[in-house]
C-alpha cells in the first residue's frame, strides 16, 4: 500500500524552553536537542542540558515516543530528519521546539516501530535534504516531512520486521545496562579500598600523560575519532564514537586501554578508557596506565574525589579546564583491588555492541529494503 507519512501520523512541536533555566543538574528533567540523536537513527545520551524551570505536562515525554530531529548544525545534515525512540528508564524527559514528537492515527494496520526503522533509508533521508532550508544550519518541517510517500507492507510484516531489529536493540540495550552496573561496581570498589590505607601515591606514580600530536592531514577517514561529545558523564565505558572523516584540525593520538580525561570543564566527569586505538580532541588529556596499573589508574582518575580536586585546581572562568599536573598533585592511597578482569569484560560487551549495531544496520537495509521491493 502506497502512503504518506501524513497518512498515517502526524507531528507536534516542541516547547521553547527558558535559556535562563538549562542546568548542569544530572537529576532534573532532561531537555531533548538534536545532540541527542544518532547519525543514521537512533537516539543517543549524549549532549545533556537539564531544566530547572516550570515544565507545562503536555510537553513531559513518555518512554517509548518517537521523536524527530528537525535542525541540523552539521553542512551535511548527519541528523537532519533522523528519529529516534525515548528511552526507557527512570529519566525524564522533555519535548522541546525544533524536536518533533510523532501521533500514530490508526494502529491496527501501522507498527510504529517499523516506522521507526523505515525512516533510517537513504531514501528518506535524501528526501528530508533534497527538501531543507538553510547552508550552515539545515531545517525541515511536519508538513516536509509528512509528504514522504513510501510503500507500506502488510501489519504482519510490519511486525515481523520491527522484532527481528528490536531483539537486537534490546540485546544493545541489556549491555549497556550491563556496563552501567560495571561503572558502579568499579567506584564502590576503589571507595572501599581508599578507605584501608596502605601506601600513598601520585597519579604519575601509575600512569604516564601521553602527547602524540597528529596534523588533519594525517589523519584518515576511517580512524576511530572520540571528542568530548563521545564521552558520557560518570560513566568510564567509551561505547560511541566517530570517524576521521569529520575530523578539521589537529588532534591527539592515543590506543586502546589509554585513558581519555575530558579537561574542558572537568566538573562534567568525563572520563573513560579507550576500547580502541584512535585520535581525540585536543581537549581531552590522553593518560597512559603503567603495566599492572590498569584498573588503579581507572578508578583513580574516575573517582569523584580526584573530579573535585581537578575542579577545584582547574583554570578559567567560564571554560575551567584541567591539566596533568593538577591531576599528578593530587595524593591517594592504594590497596589490592580483586576487579582487575573488569576492564576486559566491559571492553568485550562494548565490541559485542558494536558488532550488533552492524548486523543491525545490514538487516535494516535487506528487511526492509526487501519490503519495499
Amino acid at each position: 500500500m502506497r502512503v504518506k507519512l501524513g497518512d498515517i501520523l502526524s507531528i507536534s512541536h516542541g516547547y521553547a524552553f527558558k535559556g535562563e533555566n538549562f542546568s548542569d543538574n544530572p537529576v532534573l528533567p532532561i531537555v531533548m536537542t538534536p545532540g541527542n540523536f544518532k547519525v543514521g537513527g537512533g537516539f543517543r545520551e549524549a549532549k545533556i542540558k537539564t531544566y530547572s524551570g516550570e515544565i507545562p505536562p503536555r510537553y513531559i515525554l513518555s518512554a517509548g515516543d518517537v521523536v524527530i530531529t528537525m535542525t541540523d548544525l552539521s553542512k551535511s545534515g548527519d541528523t537532519l530528519g533522523y528519529p529516534g525512540i525515548v528511552p526507557k528508564n527512570n529519566k525524564t524527559y522533555l519535548h522541546n521546539q525544533r524536536i518533533g514528537r510523532f501521533h500514530f492515527k490508526d494502529l491496527s494496520y501501522v507498527i510504529p516501530k517499523y516506522i521507526y526503522y523505515r525512516l533510517f533509508q537513504k531514501d528518506y533521508h535524501d528526501f528530508i535534504l533534497n527538501n531543507s532550508t538553510g547552508s550552515t544550519v539545515k531545517h525541515t518541517s511536519p508538513k516536509k516531512i509528512l509528504d514522504f510517500e513510501f510503500e507500506l507492507p502488510p501489519v504482519e510484516d510490519q511486525k515481523r520486521i520491527a522484532n527481528i531489529l528490536g531483539s537486537l536493540d534490546d540485546k544493545i540495550e541489556a549491555n549497556n545496562a550491563l556496563l552501567n552496573s560495571l561503572n558502579q561496581i568499579l567506584r564502590l570498589d576503589f571507595l572501599r579500598n581508599s578507605l584501608k590505607r596502605n601506601k600513598s601515591l601520585y597519579i604519575s606514580d601509575i600512569a604516564t600523560e601521553i602527547r602524540e600530536s597528529v596534523t588533519s592531514s594525517q589523519i584518515s577517514d576511517n580512524e576511530n575519532y572520540v571528542g568530548l561529545e563521545h564521552l558520557p558523564r560518570r560513566n568510564v565505558w567509551l561505547s560511541q564514537w566517530g570517524t576521521g572523516a569529520e575530523v578539521t584540525s589537529n588532534k591527539s593520538r592515543f590506543r586502546r586501554g589509554d585513558i581519555l580525561f575530558g579537561k574542558l570543564r572537568p566538573y562534567f566527569h568525563k572520563v573513560v578508557v579507550a576500547p580502541v586505538d584512535g585520535i581525540c580532541s585536543t581537549d581531552i588529556i590522553v593518560i597512559r596506565p603503567k603495566p599492572g596499573y590498569e584498573q588503579l589508574a581507572l578508578q583513580v582518575l574516575s573517582s569523584d574525589s580526584l573530579i573535585a580536586h581537578a575542579t577545584n585546581s582547574s583554570n578559567g572562568t567560564r571554560m575551567p579546564r584541567t591539566k596533568w599536573s593538577d591531576l599528578n598533585s593530587y595524593e591517594f592511597s592504594h590497596r589490592e583491588s580483586s576487579l582487575d578482569l573488569l576492564s576486559d569484560f566491559a571492553s568485550s560487551l562494548i565490541r559485542e555492541n558494536q558488532n550488533l549495531s552492524q548486523v543491525r544496520s545490514i538487516l535494516i537495509s535487506e528487511l526492509i529494503g526487501r519490503s519495499r521491493d
